[in-house]
């Protein structure tokens, strides 16, 4: 019996991760209300940025989520020209927490000298972390559920109106071992536990919901590394 190795068929599901931590220095000016004037003076927990490529055989999607309040079109057009990519190719997604810094454009949130300085370094991140997942993509399977996600969420506008309460999930896991890669999620909810009072960056309920999926995972012994983990807003 002949037990060599064989490449995965062109038509596989290829898939790699990266993670990497992106807070700004202390002192950065930050966003997410209008009333907090004053500079991050400290960090809750890292903000970070995750990169995920799926490749089968010659088309590459890239999918970047990043611990901010927004981005913009132009710099994922900024990613995909690093990349050599088609602007197609790349999609860039803020988590949308209300305790990151101030970038990307001058708005009613910040008209600080610092936005472009962030905004260049965390192109430069996640065009970095886009080619380590890339060597890393490995044949890989999907899966996909969902639950409800009680007494967390509302409605701001209209307490009276029911939120949407389902927290969606796409696992990518490992096509031999079933170690879970990276997972995506998608719950409707603003990142607003902090306040306007708040001067320490944070991810918000984010980083602590994807570290919860972490060890949630169980499979730190099949798997090469700790899943990487998107969160998008609904």
């Amino acid at each position: 019996m002949d037990d060599t190795p064989t490449s995965p068929p062109e038509t596989s599901l290829l898939v790699g991760g990266c993670q990497v931590v992106v807070t700004p220095p202390i002192g950065t000016p930050m966003a997410g209300y209008m009333q907090r004037t004053d500079p991050a003076e400290g960090v809750s927990d890292d903000l970070c940025l995750q990169a995920l490529v799926l490749r089968r055989g010659d088309d590459l999607l890239v999918l970047i989520s990043l611990d901010a309040l927004y981005v913009d079109s132009a710099f994922a057009r900024s990613v995909a020209v690093g990349l050599n990519l088609p602007e197609d190719r790349v999609i860039v997604a803020a988590t949308h927490t209300h305790s990151g810094p101030c970038w990307v454009r001058d708005d009613m949130d910040c008209a600080a000298p610092e936005a472009n300085s962030v905004r260049d370094w965390w192109i430069r991140h996640a065009i970095g972390a886009a080619r380590r997942a890339t060597r890393r993509a490995r044949p890989a399977i999907i899966t996909v559920g969902s639950s409800m996600v009680e007494d967390v969420s509302g409605n701001r506008n209209d307490p009276d109106m029911q939120a949407d309460r389902e927290l969606i999930t796409v696992g990518l896991r490992d096509a031999d071992t079933h170690a879970l890669l990276a997972a995506l999620l998608n719950f409707s909810c603003h990142p607003t536990v902090l306040g306007a009072d708040n001067l320490l960056f944070s991810t918000d309920f984010v980083g602590p919901l994807r570290r919860a999926l972490d060890r949630a995972g169980g499979n730190h012994d099949a798997a090469p590394a700790s899943p990487v983990v998107l969160f998008q807003i609904g």
